[in-house]
């Protein structure tokens, strides 16, 4: 992105070169080949979740509170070839903001299951069936385990419906702060282990300083919150490869928007993407491969130091007794020339 960017702002400065130059003919071709490489080569390649982070950063101007630093929930996901896709697997390292990836896959799965039901359907022949065309509709996605095909009951003034669209990002919600009076926030954050995205309850808006999750219920007509312990983002491998159909008849494929929506606002570390993309972005490797050293409460592991000393102790040591077994041998040789020379 970062060399696409910097080839149309080449182009387009005073002292560029023309875009109808031979050289800008060039440039503006090379800059549509990232384009559509950036998109194209996803269609081999899987997304796959990795891990959630917590990240601190320093502001110049302090918020309401006089607080110079802010949080911000990331997701850290890998873009790997779909014959080998499974989690860890080697490819394409990248970080996103939580809540755009977090819709994103959620709009993937609404879009996914969809799919599925309408294809279910088609086997179910239910347009036919003599009798209840709901019923027999319910019993054949029953039948095939696809619960999330049947409509749930929608709630009504005195029963709330917990619907986990409604938390997609952080919000303000109904339940209040028993000690102060302010208004708690509900959405996702990372699990304590950072291998799971969850719903919880929190004192701010970017849904970093947890409260209990159990007032919720207090608020929501005894709803207990979801996703507390489950995640909300599957580690399976998602591929970006969207097949096109009509009525089971193969169609085509477009790259899915899934991809198209999250890949694009990413840090990216490609060094692993082999010859998949031709102009592989590198820039965020670093800050990728080191992303736990600015999470938020970061302290460095106990010892670490001191375990460091000991490892250099220990070399120092053996180095010196290799040097001193090389020495006496080389003292012996030079004896044995001087003895030979003397007869």
């Amino acid at each position: 992105m970062f060399r696409l960017t910097a080839l149309i702002a080449l182009l387009g400065s005073s002292a560029a070169l023309k875009a109808d130059s031979p050289e800008g003919q060039t440039l503006l071709a090379k800059s549509r080949g990232l384009e559509e490489n950036n998109m194209n080569w996803m269609a081999a390649y899987s997304m796959v979740f990795q891990s959630c982070h917590t990240i601190s950063s320093f502001n110049e101007e302090a918020d309401e509170n006089g607080n110079l630093v802010s949080y911000q929930n990331l997701v850290k996901y890998k873009m790997c070839s779909s014959e080998s896709c499974k989690y860890g697997c080697s490819g394409g390292e990248y970080v996103a903001d939580m809540a755009t990836f977090v819709q994103s896959y959620y709009d993937w799965k609404m879009y996914d299951e969809e799919k599925a039901c309408e294809a279910q359907a088609n086997t179910c022949d239910c347009e036919n069936y003599y009798g209840d065309e709901d019923v027999c509709n319910y019993n054949c996605y029953k039948n095939a385990g696809m619960d999330y095909c049947i409509e749930a009951q929608a709630g009504d003034d005195d029963h709330y419906v917990f619907e986990l669209e409604d938390w997609l990002e952080c919000k303000e919600s109904e339940a209040i702060d028993q000690y102060t009076g302010q208004a708690l926030f509900v959405g996702p954050s990372c699990s304590e282990s950072g291998e799971q995205i969850n719903l919880g309850v929190f004192k701010d808006e970017a849904c970093t300083e947890k409260y209990s999750s159990e007032i919720f219920a207090s608020y929501y007509g005894g709803t207990k919150l979801g996703y507390q312990d489950t995640n909300i983002v599957a580690e399976n491998c998602v591929s970006c490869k969207d097949i096109q159909e009509d009525n089971g008849y193969y169609q085509g494929y477009e790259i899915s928007e899934l991809c198209q929506e999250v890949y694009p606002v990413s840090a990216k570390c490609e060094e692993n993407l082999g010859s998949a993309v031709a102009y592989p972005v590198t820039g965020a490797c670093e800050y990728i491969h080191n992303i736990e050293l600015y999470e938020k409460g970061y302290k460095p592991p106990k010892g670490g130091s001191a375990f460091v000393a000991v490892v250099f102790g220990l070399c120092t040591v053996i180095l010196a007794g290799v040097a001193a077994h090389l020495l006496k041998l080389n003292s012996r040789k030079i004896e044995l020339q001087n003895d030979a020379a003397i007869v």
